[in-house]
């Protein structure tokens, strides 16, 4: 059983349908009136429903981050992860799955702070864990970074920029869901971080 909060976005709807597809059994957190956007064969939770969950994936966020939205990230995001983890320490899940951002980054101080809050807690939550560390994902909507893709191919041969471009690269989203079921399916026994380099190659296999 795989527990999913957030599975209606972005990441979550495609990552739950993949799940379902490869015969996971899937149960997602749900707002009232979402019941419309939840993928077919899964199970709808009102609250941390975690009975017999072995994996949570938590992808709740705001949506669409920018530097704007430091306040958001601080009252949304940062208690609604520590409250996933809480809940599953409590309910002894054996692997909890978190989408964090590449850093350190010249921008996006807020949302990176924030999200380097909930890894810190993750550590110290005693849970086996998964971070992915994506920095931008190119998918529907989401096409604009394309552009900057001579820049990176650019950044990444010289030497003093190399690393930086690497670890700050664009990844698309077929790489991050695979990335995310390859997470689900080889839960580690502490935890780990799959940085962008991991993720794209992960997300070739």
């Amino acid at each position: 059983m795989v527990f999913v909060t957030g599975g209606t976005g972005y990441l979550g709807r495609p990552l739950v349908e993949r799940l379902v597809a490869r015969g996971h059994r899937v149960r997602m957190l749900v707002r009232v009136g979402s019941e419309g956007k939840t993928p077919a064969g899964v199970e709808i939770a009102r609250g941390y429903d975690l009975t017999g969950v072995r994996t949570m994936v938590h992808l709740i966020g705001v949506p669409r981050p920018a530097p704007w939205k430091g306040e958001l990230f601080r009252t949304v995001d940062l208690p609604m992860a520590l409250e996933a983890m809480e809940r599953a320490r409590r309910a002894r899940v054996s692997h909890f799955v978190y989408v964090s951002v590449a850093q350190p980054a010249p921008v996006m101080r807020a949302y990176i702070d924030v999200r380097r809050q909930c890894e810190q807690a993750l550590g110290a939550s005693g849970l086996a864990y998964t971070i992915l560390r994506p920095w931008y994902v190119l998918g529907p909507g989401h096409l604009w970074p394309h552009a900057l893709r001579p820049l990176y191919a650019l950044a990444e041969r010289v030497p003093t920029w190399r690393e930086g471009a690497r670890r700050l690269g664009l990844v698309r989203r077929e790489e991050m869901l695979r990335a995310l079921v390859w997470a689900v399916e080889n839960a580690p026994e502490r935890g780990r971080v799959l940085d962008v380099p991991t993720i794209r190659a992960l997300g070739a296999r």
